[in-house]
């Protein structure tokens, strides 16, 4: 019979026996627990000298029995790999997982979350993309010679968004329905079928990276940990980048006032963030990625290719997500949607003009495009 859950109460006893959190922590008042948990049954443990992120499935949750012991299997790779030695730049440290109970405990970042950060610097820092480019280059990068061993990759289910499985129909909510009518009737499947075809498995990828799995640690300069690794896998490491661009343009949509009362082109016009503000820090990001990961201009040309229409796809893949429950699908799922259909029609002028790419531009001093 599997142990309980590690609990608020629980937690400390649990870390005084393993010699992590000590008599004087707890005499000074040093100790703070927190349940964090979602889908798992997370407990932040904050100490004046650092702490501990404990993760343990979620009970009753299908599925998160699976996805900590794959994240547990990441950072026992991680720490037992001298190859893998650089990513502890970019990843917090892992303190160890007890398979009996389950529970994986990692380093307490101190750092916010990838909007949390926006916010409160008044938008997306060029220092910050740069940064965030840098370090899942890293990831890619390091990790490359490892794929190899790894089963063959499967691309994402949402290339397939047009031609779902007739079982999957059974359990989509009506509002998840509408976008996959969208998807059908939008003449999207032949570019959906290329980014499928052209999907590769070149390196080990985090494969759900948005805001909350990137923490942004304060310093000259900032830098940034990537956590959440429970969907590692092997994939296309333009599918990650795509995933942070789509990321960025959803942080743009949420300042857009999205009203019955008022139309497009109003919502865009009153939106709190005009979308030419991503670019610098679109260029940023892309160029610190090639960079750090050694691409040279052809193949970022290509890659870049595939990064735009992945980004198509996981806004279609966020719309989706949106549009979990209900009978209508959301305001903000239809502009992505839109978005994702615009982009898939016309990749080369969405690179310009929604992620502020020109055609050739290869290094931070080359023109920029016009506002």
């Amino acid at each position: 019979m599997p142990l309980a859950p590690l609990t608020v109460d629980s937690a400390l006893p649990y870390l005084r026996g393993r010699g992590m959190v000590t008599a004087a922590d707890i005499v000074d008042g040093d100790v703070e627990i927190v349940d964090v948990g979602r889908r798992n049954q997370n407990l932040k443990v904050k100490l004046r000298r650092g702490g501990y992120l404990m993760k343990q499935p979620g009970r009753g949750e299908p599925g998160t029995e699976a996805t900590v012991a794959i994240e547990s299997g990441f950072y026992h790779r991680v720490g037992h790999d001298p190859a893998l030695a650089e990513l502890a730049r970019v990843v917090p440290r892992s303190h160890g997982f007890d398979e009996e109970r389950g529970v994986l405990v990692l380093e307490l970042v101190a750092g916010t979350a990838l909007w949390e950060h926006y916010a409160s610097s008044g938008g997306i820092a060029v220092e910050t993309a740069a940064q965030l480019g840098r370090a899942i280059a890293i990831v890619h990068r390091v990790l490359r010679d490892g794929a190899a061993g790894e089963a063959e990759p499967e691309p994402p289910w949402v290339l397939g968004v047009h031609r779902p499985p007739a079982q999957a129909l059974a359990y989509l909510s009506p509002a998840q329905l509408q976008v996959h009518r969208i998807a059908q009737r939008a003449g999207i499947g032949e570019q959906l079928d290329r980014l499928r075809s052209s999907w590769t498995g070149d390196t080990m990828i985090h494969d759900d990276l948005k805001g909350d799995n990137v923490l942004v640690v304060p310093g000259t300069p900032v830098t940034v940990q990537i956590v959440d690794w429970e969907l590692y896998r092997r994939g296309d490491p333009a599918w990650d980048v795509a995933s942070l661009l789509r990321d960025a343009v959803e942080y743009w949509l949420g300042s857009v006032p999205f009203t019955g009362q008022s139309t497009p082109e109003d919502w865009l016009a009153r939106a709190g963030m005009q979308l030419g503000a991503l670019h610098p820090a679109v260029r940023a990001l892309w160029q610190a990625y090639r960079e750090e990961a050694g691409i040279d201009r052809a193949a970022a040309a290509a890659m870049f290719e595939r990064i735009v229409g992945y980004t198509a796809a996981r806004m279609i893949q966020a719309a989706h997500e949106l549009a979990v429950s209900g009978h209508e699908i959301p305001n903000r799922a239809l502009a992505l949607l839109q978005l994702a259909v615009n982009i898939l029609g016309a990749p080369a002028r969405a690179a310009l003009h929604v992620f502020g790419v020109p055609p050739g531009w290869t290094r931070r001093n080359d023109a920029a495009p016009a506002a």
